[in-house]
């Protein structure tokens, strides 16, 4: 069991690395934290001084047997919001060193409709992940910011939608939908 979160550097330094930790039972830390990802590349960079990934979820591609870490990157108050992953190269390896993980080297989900007087797509994620009712589907679910705004204060929604797997085994989450455009229901949704 492991634990994943997103956390400081130190209680004075306002950058946030991704880090993970060994557990004993599903509520008891067993292990000192590790940093497995921080904000390095040039699209976790974009809106902010403060370096930023938050918001990890566990994925798995269970064809393939590969491991993703999902995870936002650049302020989630501005219209930069996206995803990238971290992939365990091997499940076999330990995940607590640093080097047995690679990050995507494009960010993989991100839309901004630079709306400012109506609601768009600005900016998206700390996503989860869930499978349809038939478990036939896997599917993403993340919220957007509404306006192109520095601030919360135009909010924020929820969204979702399906996606697929590239035939490297990684995720292939497609463009983020926006408001009015339709979507399949999930399968094997009963109406």
């Amino acid at each position: 069991l492991y634990a994943v979160w997103s956390g400081y550097t130190s209680a004075t330094n306002s950058e946030q690395k991704l880090y993970i930790a060994k557990m004993s039972n599903p509520y008891t830390i067993s292990s000192s934290r590790t940093a497995i990802s921080q904000a390095d590349k040039s699209w976790e960079l974009i809106s902010s001084s403060t370096k930023i990934n938050d918001g990890p979820a566990f994925l798995k591609n269970k064809e393939k047997n590969k491991f993703f870490v999902v995870y936002s990157c650049n302020g989630s108050w501005t219209k930069n919001y996206r995803l990238g992953y971290i992939m365990l190269n091997d499940t076999l390896k330990d995940p607590t060193v640093k080097a047995n993980w690679t990050k995507s080297s494009l960010d993989i989900f991100y839309r901004c409709d630079d709306t400012s007087s109506v609601d768009g797509v600005n900016g998206v994620g700390h996503c989860c992940f869930t499978k349809s009712p038939d478990d036939s589907e896997d599917w993403i679910v993340y919220h957007v910011k509404k306006r192109n705004d520095s601030g919360w204060g135009s909010g924020r929604s929820m969204f979702m939608q399906s996606f697929g797997w590239k035939a490297d085994g990684t995720p292939d989450l497609g463009a983020p939908v926006g408001w009015g455009e339709s979507i399949a229901a999930p399968s094997g949704e009963s109406r």
